[in-house]
């Protein structure tokens, strides 16, 4: 919880948050609190399904997002709260911020979606193996360089080049 004590001709806030005005210091422990209280019934949900995310919404009157919204780089990155830099963001209500932190459990279970989709072997370009004129056989179109004497493979390259 934020509060404020007159620290000499200023008053300083919980955080070390310094105001010419006492009504500017009450104002900020106001809104600071306002979105403590909003965060605080969300509590340690770490990652949310689809179906968990939107009765989440629902259960706090929030717009759900779609996945494409909350895989997006404001919900990665973004730090929302009533102050940012010492500036007052408006537009950050506690609703907004709510809405958002439930966006961001959301990411955090699309990333754990993503990471337990097993993974797609690579098919080789060539499934029987490709001779080089370097001798070496390779198996992917990608390991085929073309020296001076002829195609060769990374390891064989300087002896290929003339």
């Amino acid at each position: 919880m934020y509060t404020y004590v007159k620290d000499g001709d200023r008053f300083k806030t919980t955080g070390g948050w310094l105001f010419r005005t006492e009504a500017e210091a009450a104002e900020f422990c106001r809104l600071w609190n306002e979105h403590f209280a909003a965060m605080e019934p969300l509590g340690e949900l770490p990652r949310l399904s689809r179906e968990e995310y939107v009765a989440a919404c629902a259960k706090f009157g929030v717009r759900a997002r779609s996945d494409a919204e909350c895989d997006s780089y404001g919900v990665r990155y973004g730090e929302f709260g009533p102050y940012h830099a010492g500036y007052r963001m408006e537009a950050y209500t506690p609703e907004f911020c709510v809405e958002m932190a439930l966006a961001r459990r959301r990411l955090n279970g699309i990333e754990a979606e993503r990471k337990a989709q097993p993974r797609a072997k690579r098919q080789p370009d060539y499934p029987e193996g490709r001779r080089l004129d370097c001798g070496c056989i390779v198996f992917f179109k990608s390991e085929v360089m073309r020296a001076s004497l002829g195609t060769s493979c990374a390891d064989c390259y300087d002896r290929m080049s003339d």
